[in-house]
């Protein structure tokens, strides 16, 4: 069933960790992000239709990452490449990955397919490099999904990565997987972490490099990383780059750049560590700036 006006979420429950804070403490209670937003837009009854979809397999993670070092995660050993992304290595994260990792390709599939956005639960994991992961991120998502869509559609595509952190990752296994000529990667941490650049000046700068970006030509599809860790209060974000009512305002320019382009977008989730309320409240102000933009809803901002 395809429910008109409707966002479609694709989140797999093989991809829930239900006993992460037993596992791992309090320190990684992030990784529960994807169920704690899906339950989120249920409960706030919000326009999304669920979708679930196919996990990678082991050699899809092979299209974008190191044979040794995909296999270290599989199987644990060596234990110092398998936890370089700074992940403990645990059999539920293991048999939860390729459901985690596939999500941003099957939402972005139905996007270029369908002409409308959806949304993955999941955080694009920006920083894991070709032969190894790297700061909470095993497997690069967002590579993977580009690749494959190139492979399978022959189709270039943006990276919109909105996260307070750059994604060295990305970059890396662009480079190394010769993939400039179907992928480009606008990470906007680059311009806080070296030029810190913040609030409205930050705004603008978005609206410029992206404007850029499609008016290229280059792009025929965009995979958004909305990231939350640009909060202010954010114990990652450094100096405060945006309030809430900033990051509703980023969500809204970037929706009505893109719908205005007629180029299909796919969005993804990002850092956030400030808590798990803050993380809820700034990715479903995303969907509802997505669902007013693209469906003439009417949905209003939670900024408390």
């Amino acid at each position: 069933m395809n429910e008109p006006n409707t966002i479609k979420a694709f989140y797999h429950p093989a991809s829930a960790l239900d006993n992460i804070l037993e596992i791992f403490g309090e320190r990684y209670f992030f990784i529960g992000k994807p169920k704690a937003v899906f339950e989120a837009l249920q409960r706030e009854r919000l326009n999304f239709e669920h979708r679930t979809h196919q996990p990678f397999t082991w050699k899809d993670f092979e299209l974008c990452h190191d044979p040794g070092y995909v296999e270290a995660v599989r199987t644990g050993s060596p234990i110092e490449l398998a936890e370089s992304s700074a992940i403990p290595w645990n059999e539920m994260i293991v048999a939860a990955l390729p459901y985690i990792s596939a999500a941003i390709y099957a939402a972005t599939v139905y996007s270029i397919t369908s002409g409308e956005p959806a949304m993955s639960l999941s955080s694009g994991f920006h920083h894991a490099k070709y032969f190894m992961g790297g700061s909470l991120c095993p497997f690069n998502d967002l590579n993977i999904a580009a690749e494959k869509i190139h492979r399978e559609h022959g189709l270039r595509g943006l990276i919109l990565d909105c996260d307070y952190h750059i994604g060295n990752g990305t970059d890396d296994i662009i480079t190394v997987c010769n993939q400039g000529e179907y992928l480009h990667n606008l990470s906007m941490g680059y311009f806080f972490s070296r030029l810190y650049v913040m609030h409205d000046e930050y705004l603008l700068l978005l609206k410029e490099k992206l404007s850029k970006e499609l008016r290229s030509g280059f792009p025929q599809y965009v995979i958004y990383k909305a990231a939350a860790d640009v909060f202010e209060r954010d114990p990652m974000a450094k100096r405060g780059p945006l309030s809430l009512k900033e990051i509703a305002k980023r969500d809204e320019m970037v929706f009505s750049m893109i719908k205005e382009a007629g180029i299909p977008v796919a969005i993804c989730l990002g850092g956030g560590y400030y808590s798990m309320e803050a993380n809820i409240l700034i990715h479903l102000n995303t969907f509802k700036a997505c669902s007013n933009t693209y469906f003439n809803t009417e949905h209003s901002y939670n900024f408390i």
